[in-house]
């Protein structure tokens, strides 16, 4: 039998840099994790597989808004089919993002950090991925 926790990767998906926060299965409470370059995702990845049992990839996914889809949107679908193909066995799911790096740097920086943390976006991206697992947990209650 495998004593092994299971957890939960939250992706922030974007051009030049990724949040990444994390939960365990059984608790559900997310934790921002760090933030990577987007050239070094699939080696952090790789190395977060390898090092735990996954059991979701959660990645934010812009909501339409008026109808219109985000630039990065293309992006982030293309993304989560190379996830589901490099790694079958892990689901990778999309949750609506909407508003979570405006929430992360309103409800979460803005009050506890000094100006100059506040201004080191990598803390949003990890801030932001965290929500995004939130919303999902609470979507799937």
């Amino acid at each position: 039998m495998n004593n092994r926790s299971s957890w939960i990767l939250g992706i922030d998906y974007g051009t030049k840099r990724v949040g990444l926060a994390e939960a365990e299965s059984s608790l559900k409470i997310p934790f921002p994790l760090r933030t990577v370059f987007l050239s070094d995702l699939w080696l952090f990845l790789d190395e977060y597989v390898a090092s735990k049992e996954v059991l979701l990839f959660i990645v934010g996914v812009p909501d339409k808004t008026w109808g219109m889809s985000c630039p990065v949107e293309k992006d982030i679908r293309s993304f989560m089919r190379d996830a589901a193909t490099k790694y079958p066995q892990i689901p990778t799911i999309g949750q609506s993002e909407r508003f979570s790096s405006k929430s992360a740097f309103r409800d979460f920086i803005l009050p506890i950090h000094k100006k100059k943390k506040r201004r080191d976006k990598s803390l949003v991206d990890k801030v932001s991925a965290s929500l995004i697992l939130e919303y999902y947990f609470t979507e799937h209650r």
